[in-house]
C-alpha cells in the first residue's frame, strides 16, 4: 500500500518538542508535515532569523489506522486529534496542500483566530495560484484567510500587488488586488 494515500492525522505534542518529534517519526519512515514561519529576532548586538511552528504544539503526519498506537505512544506527543469516531483523522488532505502552498510561498502569513466568514475567493496569478480562501472584510483590502477547522485557527496571508482573485460565489468576476 502506497503511504502517499495514508490520510493526515494532527498530532498535539509538548511544547517545544515539535522539531524534535518530527525528526523521530521521519526517521521511522513516516511523512511529516511541521508548518513553520520565519521569525527575525532582535538581540542585544544582531538580528538572528529563526524558524518557529506557525502552531505551536501541532504536527501533522501521514498515518493508516493501524499506526494510530504507533504515533500517540512517541515520546512527546500528548493525543491524536480525531473528529467523531476514532476512525476519522481531523484534517483533510486538502488543507494540508493549502498549508503546504502557504508556507512555501514568499508572501508573508500568520496564524491567529478561525475565520469562516467573508467573501470566499480563489487566488487567479502568482505563487498561491488556485489558493481558496476567505477575502478578510477590514481595513486591509489584501489580507485573506485560510481556515483550518481541525485547530480552530485561521493562516492570515497579505498579498502582494496585482494578484488577481476571483469571486467563487455566484460570478466569475475578477478583481485586482489594489496596492
Amino acid at each position: 500500500m502506497d503511504p502517499r494515500n495514508d490520510p493526515w492525522c494532527v498530532l498535539r505534542v509538548r511544547s517545544r518538542f515539535e522539531q524534535l518529534v518530527r525528526a523521530h517519526l521521519s526517521g521511522r519512515g513516516f511523512e511529516v508535515f511541521l508548518a513553520s514561519r520565519i521569525v527575525r529576532r532582535k538581540l542585544s548586538t544582531q538580528i538572528k532569523t529563526i524558524e518557529l511552528p506557525l502552531f505551536p504544539g501541532y504536527l501533522f503526519c501521514r498515518a493508516r489506522l493501524s499506526q494510530r498506537r504507533e504515533l500517540a505512544l512517541t515520546p512527546g506527543v500528548l493525543y491524536l486529534h480525531a473528529n467523531g469516531t476514532a476512525r476519522e483523522c481531523a484534517i483533510t488532505e486538502s488543507e494540508i496542500t493549502t498549508l503546504q502552498t502557504v508556507t512555501s510561498s514568499p508572501i508573508p502569513y500568520e496564524s491567529g483566530e478561525l475565520v469562516n466568514s467573508g467573501h470566499p475567493i480563489q487566488v487567479l496569478n502568482g505563487p498561491l495560484l488556485d489558493l481558496r480562501a476567505f477575502l478578510v472584510e477590514g481595513a486591509n483590502p489584501r489580507r485573506i484567510a485560510v481556515t483550518l477547522s481541525a485547530l480552530q485557527q485561521s493562516v492570515f496571508i497579505q498579498l502582494p500587488e496585482g494578484t488577481e482573485v476571483m469571486s467563487i460565489l455566484g460570478g466569475t468576476t475578477s478583481v485586482r488586488v489594489p496596492a
